[in-house]
């Protein structure tokens, strides 16, 4: 099969820190970043407490994971997320690359950036953590998503 997708660029870089109140103060109030969106998100590993944070087109994902790893060093980067316009292409496209995916199914976070995302991990060849990453735009949806979005997150 050949690559039915495109890649739209980075969407934003995660990042791990230990109190997301402490981190938020400081990437808002220091260095003048706009919050962007914050909740909790329940993945597969626990629920994981998150806010972006943006300036210019620089957008950070602070997690707070369910359980803080004093093994992580400094400026511990935990992933980069990839945009992809169309999910599934992108998915059965790396799998046939023979990439592994972290978790059987991917997770659909309703309201990250309004009107959701659906995410999931890989790995790239030295075991760092990459994101495939969509975002559902109101005016790009097919009325496959839309239907498929209103019974998942009414818009």
């Amino acid at each position: 099969m050949g690559k039915k997708f495109n890649w739209l660029g980075a969407d934003h870089i995660g990042m791990v820190v230990k109190d997301l109140k402490i981190s938020k103060k400081f990437y808002t109030e220091v260095l003048g970043m706009e919050l962007v969106w914050e909740d909790a998100v329940e993945c597969p590993t626990g629920l994981i407490y998150t806010c972006f944070v943006k300036r210019g087109n620089l957008i950070i994902d602070l997690e707070q994971m369910p359980a803080w790893d004093p093994t992580l060093k400094d400026g511990f980067i935990g992933h980069i997320a990839f945009e992809v316009d169309d999910y599934e292409a992108a998915e059965a496209y790396l799998k046939e690359q023979g990439c592994k995916f972290d978790n059987a199914e991917s997770t659909y976070a309703a309201g990250v950036y309004d009107t959701g995302v659906r995410f999931n991990f890989f790995r790239g060849p030295d075991g760092e953590m990459l994101e495939l990453f969509k975002v559902y735009y109101p005016d790009k949806l097919s009325d496959y998503h839309k239907t498929l979005l209103t019974k998942i997150a009414p818009m």
